[in-house]
């Protein structure tokens, strides 16, 4: 089963928000105490989407949408860059603790 997840960029005010806002779409654990302000927990979470026990369905593959990343990568170059990182990173399969295909676009 493949899911697509569009996640757009337009409201992101802060990486609190940006972390924050991603978590829920793509099924990722929150863990006690997180202050969704951490790049390094973030892409501990990243690598393991937990969709069966949301959704109860486990996709195969994931294709993330980011859309209106032109405006977001000009008011936060530095978390477009770190954000970029990490999504390329868990594109490579043995990066990725669920076995899920992961694969992002970038519409502009």
């Amino acid at each position: 089963m493949k899911k697509e997840v569009i996640f757009d960029l337009k409201d992101i005010n802060s990486k609190r928000d940006l972390i924050k806002d991603l978590h829920e779409p793509l099924a990722l654990q929150v863990h006690e105490g997180s202050s969704f302000e951490n790049w390094d927990a973030f892409d501990d979470d990243f690598c393991s989407f937990n969709f069966e026990y949301v959704t109860g369905e486990k996709p195969t593959e994931v294709n993330l949408i980011l859309t209106n990343w032109l405006k977001f990568e000009s008011r936060f170059p530095d978390f477009a860059s770190t954000l970029l990182s990490i999504l390329a990173k868990n594109t490579d399969p043995s990066q990725r603790i669920d076995g899920i295909n992961f694969t992002f676009q970038i519409r502009l």
